[in-house]
């Protein structure tokens, strides 16, 4: 998830879609485990910035529940 987002961040968007096609290839439930995942490590607001990153890059994430 890190490249993804990092590439996205950094406005490199070809090499942040071929990061989240090669994490779909390795984990293809990602969109599902991202957040929980995240939550089990970063604090809230951390999570989301992440989570927003990786929808930037094109990782279609469900809005966070609750």
């Amino acid at each position: 998830m890190a490249p993804a987002a990092a590439y996205r961040q950094l406005g490199q968007h070809d090499e942040a879609g071929k990061a989240v096609q090669e994490l779909l290839k390795l984990k293809p439930n990602i969109a599902l485990i991202a957040r929980p995942a995240l939550q089990m490590r970063f604090g809230p607001e951390l999570v989301e910035h992440l989570i927003d990153s990786l929808r930037k890059a094109g990782l279609e994430i469900g809005a966070a529940s609750g």
